[in-house]
């Protein structure tokens, strides 16, 4: 049964604070008592209060700079009341007075001097009785409301489940004593019993449809480098959740309180990916959030990390796998916010805010997002990176040079940077290529010392070439998750510059065929989740392998029918992705190249028996 909390504090000035700690209650999956949902009950207030003190299973006191309404006939206000109860009761209990130091307005302090000096009185008799915290905001209230919450959840939990062990141990040594441990099934259902056994619970899917998060429990870096669950690491996920829970644009969210969501907590960086995939998965989640806390003595260390899964990054499958932000450090026991903790949240809300909107295909918003986010983020790495795929869909390449440019100064030779300036470079030849004719002038070559990240030319055959020394210079780079799939995108790139220089005159049919192949063949040797990301990629290089045919070798049935089994097969890749947007334009097009080349076939003057 969810415990219930009592939220306590005067009302007129605390409004908007009431509402943020309600919200952090059922956050936590618990069920907040709050006097805006008394009604109309018999006895008056002080009444309903105290019978509403007496069910809830824990007690939330906010005090600001009001001492509340005194009932007739009454000494106390009834918020003070309130608090009495709650020792008489010995309700564990959490209390919140605001900072001193913090900005209030004058209509909302206590004007007349008795109620000032009774809630100095007030105030003084809690900090004798229970250990305070200090608020300012709203947000900071419910953060703190969040994590001082789950810690008395989690540690009254064990004082219970204690409780129940005392309780049962002499029927459990009985038990033992009568040799009916002995029986498997019956070992299971008295360990039931006893709730010794931790219940399992199935993972229930969220609509594909829909915009679906998951916080997952994040985890502990003991000294010796093994990684365990901790109540530092929840403490730190709950905070994680109470932010995201604020974004509208996230139609569901899941957090480690949850059925069937689980900790990420593996020393390994790739373990620790598939364990986020396999939870995307599980739920149709479209990103995973989870996280390193490594302990110090003073702060914590928070390392970050974003799963964007395959089938909500279908649509620009570069995005999709992992992504690792900044390291953050948290004040020890989180007894209070530095500024880096809250900036940190604020650049994965914006990730998660740009990213919703990248994928409904509203780019020059999610670049403006990104933007803004990186130009205030301590490593604005990963944000820069999507900001330039953002512009690159909105055909802004320039914008998106800049972008990528930027990613690559905070992580110089960082391959995912790379790749992304060498796709703007070519962006930017294909582009002039379709305004005007492009001749191929094969005296046209980069200077020596020309590098990814020299100064761009204005002839788009220059541009194509610079675009192959950033997939070069991606092909050596170390820093790139795992699944960047760097492997696939470097002969991916080089492949379609390639294929743009022979077609606008040049003799790079050859040179294209290499990394055609090896994409392909690195496809078909990779396991699901890499295919799922990289399909798209495998289904270009087979239709641009029959193109690449039909160019070279148009007169020969053999390669019009090794042609169209390309084609065909880059179809069926396409109808079989998960992309959302626009596979649909790429299998009308191969489609109607397959036709064209069953046509020629078909017709007469072409000798359509085997090896003629």
């Amino acid at each position: 049964m969810a415990k219930s909390v009592f939220i306590s504090s005067t009302s007129q000035d605390l409004q908007d604070y009431r509402e943020a700690v309600n919200r952090a209650i059922r956050r936590l999956r618990m069920l907040p008592i709050d006097m805006v949902d008394f009604g109309s009950q018999p006895g008056g207030a002080v009444k309903v209060s105290v019978d509403e003190v007496r069910r809830a299973d824990y007690f939330v006191g906010v005090i600001a700079h009001r001492y509340g309404y005194v009932p007739e006939g009454a000494d106390k206000s009834v918020t003070e009341q309130e608090y009495d109860d709650a020792v008489r009761l010995r309700k564990p209990r959490l209390m919140y007075m605001i900072d001193p130091a913090y900005a209030w307005d004058e209509d909302k302090v206590e004007s007349d001097p008795e109620a000032q000096a009774r809630l100095a009185a007030f105030k003084a008799k809690i900090e004798k009785s229970d250990v305070r915290s200090l608020f300012t905001t709203p947000g900071d209230l419910a953060a703190q409301v969040t994590s001082d919450l789950a810690k008395l959840d989690d540690r009254q939990r064990q004082r219970d489940f204690l409780v129940r062990m005392m309780v049962g141990v002499t029927a459990l040594l009985a038990v033992i004593a009568l040799g009916l441990l002995l029986a498997p099934d019956v070992r299971t259902s008295l360990l039931d019993a006893f709730g010794l056994v931790p219940p399992t619970a199935t993972p229930v899917p969220l609509p594909a449809a829909d915009f679906n998060v998951v916080v997952a429990g994040f985890a502990e870096q003991q000294p010796d480098g093994s990684i365990v669950t901790s109540q530092t690491a929840d403490d730190v996920s709950d905070l994680v959740y109470a932010s995201l829970d604020q974004l509208p644009i996230i139609d569901n969210l899941r957090g480690w309180r949850d059925d069937g969501v689980w900790h990420i907590a593996n020393a390994d960086e790739t373990m620790r990916s598939a364990q986020a995939a396999q939870l995307a998965s599980a739920f149709n989640a479209d990103i995973v959030v989870y996280g390193i806390v490594q302990s110090g003595d003073i702060y914590d260390v928070f390392t970050p990390e974003l799963y964007v899964s395959a089938p909500f990054a279908a649509f620009s499958p570069d995005i999709a796998g992992v992504n690792r932000l900044a390291d953050v450090e948290i004040l020890r026991g989180m007894d209070a916010q530095p500024e880096a903790f809250p900036a940190e949240i604020t650049t994965i809300r914006a990730l998660l805010s740009g990213l919703a909107l990248y994928f409904t295909g509203r780019f020059d918003d999610a670049r403006d997002v990104f933007s803004s986010a990186a130009e205030q983020a301590e490593d604005p790495y990963v944000l820069y990176l999507y900001a330039g795929n953002a512009a690159a869909r909105a055909t802004d390449f320039e914008a998106a040079l800049d972008f990528f440019g930027s990613a690559l100064d905070a992580h110089p030779g960082a391959g995912r940077g790379l790749i992304g300036r060498g796709s703007a470079l070519y962006g930017l030849a294909s582009q002039a290529a379709q305004s005007s004719r492009i001749i191929y002038d094969a005296s046209l070559t980069l200077d020596e010392d020309t590098s990814c990240e020299s100064a761009i030319s204005d002839v788009p055959q220059l541009l194509a070439l610079q675009a192959l020394t950033c997939y070069d210079a991606a092909a050596a780079s170390t820093e790139a998750p795992a699944t960047a799939d760097l492997d696939m995108k470097v002969p991916f790139g080089k492949a379609q510059v390639y294929l743009f220089l022979s077609l606008v005159g040049g003799d790079h049919w050859d040179d294209a065929l290499e990394p055609l192949t090896t994409v392909i063949d690195l496809y078909e040797a990779s396991e699901a989740g890499k295919q799922a990301r990289t399909r798209q990629l495998a289904a270009h290089a087979r239709a641009w392998s029959g193109l690449r045919l039909i160019s070279i070798d148009a007169g020969n049935p053999d390669s019009l029918r090794t042609a169209a089994e390309d084609y065909a097969q880059a179809i069926a890749l396409l109808e079989n992705d998960v992309n959302r947007q626009y596979n649909r334009t790429w299998i009308d097009l191969y489609g109607q190249q397959l036709e064209a080349i069953n046509a020629r076939l078909s017709t007469p003057a072409v000798d359509t028996t085997p090896g003629g």
